[in-house]
């Protein structure tokens, strides 16, 4: 498995998450669901990949051929 997100894209995600996360813990009336949500862009930063983003490169025909392997596969082996 490839990176496909970029160091901006890291932080941002990092930081919007933990904010919305935070929010909810100091707010109690805001739903609970909503710090489900923002574990999603937290845990993409911190493996460095997003599923979606490599779902539309490939349906955009826009990627290298590593991008959908699994983790440790080469192209070589495929």
């Amino acid at each position: 498995m490839t990176n496909n997100l970029s160091a901006f894209d890291q932080t941002v995600r990092l930081i919007s998450g933990a904010v919305i996360i935070g929010a909810v813990l100091a707010q109690p009336q805001l739903p609970a669901w909503l710090a489900l949500l923002a574990t999603y862009p937290v845990f993409t930063a911190l493996i460095n990949w997003d599923p979606f983003y490599a779902l539309i490169k490939a349906l955009k025909g826009d990627f290298d051929d590593t991008t959908m392997l699994p983790n440790g596969a080469s192209k070589a082996s495929v």
